[in-house]
């Protein structure tokens, strides 16, 4: 195959491919818990937890508050998203898409970041 010639090419496919689960993370965990919780919220009447929603960031920050436990990446008193209010509302399943959604992220980002010094995109 005349595009696995070069290693950066090559880069570039792994990195396509480790969106593919970040994608697939992201979409569902935003449809399936950040949707049920933000619905239960509104039945019982409190305001959403994030009032912030910059182009889907609402997203990440429900998955760390809910996927991580409570400690230097998951503060209680997170400025931008009530953590505790959200983890009174996760269930075991919305913990563990969290959790996915936050390793699929954090294995994109790493992939990406390598790739930056290694290959010199610029």
């Amino acid at each position: 195959m005349i595009f696995l010639e070069s290693a950066k090419n090559l880069f570039l496919l792994i990195l396509g491919c480790s969106f593919i689960p970040l994608a697939v993370a992201w979409v569902t965990f935003a449809r399936v818990s950040m949707a049920r919780i933000e619905k239960a919220m509104k039945r019982d009447g409190l305001d959403r937890p994030c009032p912030w929603d910059g182009v889907g960031g609402r997203v990440v920050w429900y998955a760390c508050a809910i996927g991580l436990p409570i400690g230097p990446w998951n503060p209680v008193n997170d400025p931008l998203v009530d953590v505790p209010l959200l983890r009174q509302y996760a269930r075991p399943v919305d913990r563990k898409l969290g959790l996915a959604f936050v390793v699929a992220a954090g294995t994109f980002l790493a992939i990406g970041i390598f790739g930056i010094f290694v290959f010199d995109f610029s």
